[in-house]
């Protein structure tokens, strides 16, 4: 990997998610098109953030280019019911925009 992008856990290209080889599947499965392939935790990887999840929990990795230790009052965090907005104050957000599913604020 590029110093960089273990510095700031950056997925390499090969190891982003890639989408279901529609030719491979099988009866039955055609809601999977378009879909992309589940990383190993049944999340995905892309670009500027990851996810992995469970039936209970998800959990949303973002890796912040910063030139210094990234404290819990630098970052900027919205999160309503079907939108997050993650990045550091005073810069434009990392990921930014309506999510799949309603999220439960109050947990």
């Amino acid at each position: 990997k590029q110093w960089y992008q273990r510095k700031y856990g950056i997925p390499e290209p090969e190891e982003l998610s890639k989408p279901v080889d529609e030719s491979k599947l099988e009866e039955g499965e055609e809601s999977e098109k378009g879909k992309l392939v589940p990383n190993n935790c049944n999340g995905a990887n892309y670009p500027h953030y990851s996810f992995t999840q469970t039936l209970e929990e998800l959990e949303v990795r973002v890796p912040l280019k910063a030139n210094f230790k990234v404290k819990s009052r630098d970052c900027k965090v919205d999160i309503r019911e079907k939108f997050l907005s993650v990045g550091l104050k005073n810069q434009d957000p990392v990921i930014c925009g309506e999510t799949y599913a309603k999220i439960l604020t109050d947990e």
